[in-house]
């Protein structure tokens, strides 16, 4: 009897590991292929996953307050986190120092929800003040080198005023003074700026001496000798001066309604590019005008010696105000807005072409690097139109529009990121930063006070620094920077 339970037990005993065998074997089957258990159902489900790309890239991760494992993927710089149950959760990502950010997220079956763009931002940022001029009230940065062009206006008394320009070498913290005068003072238009040339030997400054524009340009090797360029092309009516894009010696400007094309060095003959238009731009290989009376775009070569090019088909829909300016992306994709602040976008796609007007009280735009975002904005709102479809999470359609944020108070200094998923503005006295991913909310951070609300804020993508006008305690304005968004190595790190 002994004998035969003792055999019936090693049956049941093999019978038992077989099942077991063919139970774990299943799991891990099911597991390998990106199954998971569901208790709460009974059943297996196909899991989802997460992928997450963020600035700074040492980062801790939680998923409903519980940490996470996450593997570091070389080939995009992106974290994966794996096997996540089809299910509704809180993501979290911090980083000791940094504002949290965090999102509710929807985790589905096989499909990996990614997040390409999160930003951390630092809960206090050391700022590096620059040995400037104590009155500073605006600055343009050179788009090669580490020069920033100074404005300062001091009051000499109530009667009087002394406007000088200094060059900063930012990485040396030295400035040298290239013009002053007390006749002159700076521009008051808004869409005016201290023009750089090619590699940034030179700068036109936009002044103005009572209500009559004028421009002087200087050689900063040589800042003792300034042009005015009203004498080089011998009229008094000079506006919207560019450089061109390749050549130092080379500027346009608009004369009445006409555009010029003038060689500094040799300025005995300015070549006609074009008669009768509002505005005109470049962009790459090309100049952009809009021609009157009847509203349309039209393309030529920087030298004007091409036959000229139609771009757009028909004008905007209002042209009532004929004093449009245009900002082109390319032959395709150009926005345009009149002094009644009327926007309009030109987009032409493979499937369609677009000309829409987009807001009627726009105070400033910007595109994206690639051309397949416009940011833009009135006093209170900031928005984005989409020129194409955008593939990635979160994804978006082309000629939608997405409203960025809206704040009950004057919003100013508007401006890209540098990775164009985030915008930079200005609220009263905080500079901020938003995403444009929308899903669940906008993760919108503080990123420095400062000490007036009129300042000035330009992100400097070469560098990876912010730059922005303050004021001490005595009252006096300072220029100051940020590094801004953290620097990351070749492996993100």
């Amino acid at each position: 009897m002994f004998d035969i339970n003792k055999k019936r037990n090693k049956q049941i005993f093999f019978w038992i590991l077989v099942i077991l065998f063919f139970v774990t074997s299943s799991f891990l089957i099911l597991y390998s292929f990106g199954y998971t258990f569901n208790s709460e159902r009974g059943i297996f489900v196909y899991a989802g996953s997460i992928t997450l790309k963020s600035n700074p890239q040492d980062i801790d991760v939680k998923i409903n307050d519980l940490d996470v494992s996450k593997k570091l993927s070389l080939i995009n710089n992106s974290f994966h986190i794996d096997r996540i149950k089809p299910d509704e959760y809180i993501l979290k990502i911090s980083a000791p120092g940094f504002n949290t950010w965090n999102k509710k997220i929807q985790v589905r079956s096989g499909v990996s929800t990614e997040f390409w763009n999160v930003l951390l931002t630092r809960q206090d940022y050391q700022r590096t003040n620059y040995e400037t001029d104590s009155n500073i009230s605006n600055f343009f940065i050179a788009p090669t080198k580490d020069l920033i062009a100074l404005v300062n206006n001091r009051k000499e008394d109530d009667e009087s005023s002394e406007l000088s320009i200094d060059i900063l070498d930012s990485e040396k913290n030295e400035t040298e003074r290239v013009f002053s005068s007390n006749e002159y003072e700076f521009t008051d238009d808004k869409q005016e700026n201290i023009e750089w040339s090619p590699q940034s030997q030179k700068i036109i400054l936009p002044l103005k001496k009572g209500s009559e524009k004028e421009y002087f340009i200087i050689d900063l090797e040589n800042p003792n000798q300034p042009l005015k360029l009203e004498d080089l092309a011998e009229t008094s009516k000079v506006s919207m001066v560019r450089w061109d894009p390749q050549d130092k010696n080379i500027v346009y400007y608009m004369s009445k309604r006409d555009l010029y094309r003038l060689d500094t060095a040799d300025p005995q003959n300015p070549k006609v590019i074009a008669r009768q238009i509002s505005s005109y731009d470049i962009s790459g290989k090309f100049i952009y005008y809009f021609q009157l009376p009847n509203g349309i775009v039209f393309q030529t070569n920087l030298d004007g010696s091409m036959s000229p090019q139609q771009i757009t088909t028909s004008a905007p829909s209002d042209m009532h105000d004929d004093s449009f300016r245009i900002i082109v992306y390319d032959k395709e994709k150009i926005a345009m807005k009149n002094k009644s602040n009327q926007l309009f976008i030109f987009n032409k796609t493979e499937k369609d072409e677009y000309f829409n007007k987009l807001l009627d009280n726009a105070q400033g735009l910007q595109f994206s690097n690639d051309g397949k975002k416009l940011l833009f904005w009135n006093e209170r709102e900031i928005l984005t139109y989409f020129t194409s479809n955008w593939e990635d999470q979160p994804l978006r359609q082309e000629n939608d529009i997405l409203l960025v944020t809206r704040y009950s108070q004057p919003l100013s200094n508007v401006q890209w990121s540098d990775d164009y998923e985030h915008v930079l503005f200005l609220a009263t006295d905080k500079i901020k930063v938003t995403e444009l991913d929308q899903r669940d909310h906008s993760n919108t951070f503080d990123v420095a006070t400062l000490s007036q609300c009129q300042a000035k804020m330009v992100d400097n993508f070469s560098q990876d620094r912010l730059y922005f006008t303050n004021q001490n305690e005595h009252g006096e304005n300072i220029f100051q920077s940020i590094d801004f968004p953290e620097e990351v190595g070749i492996f993100g790190f």
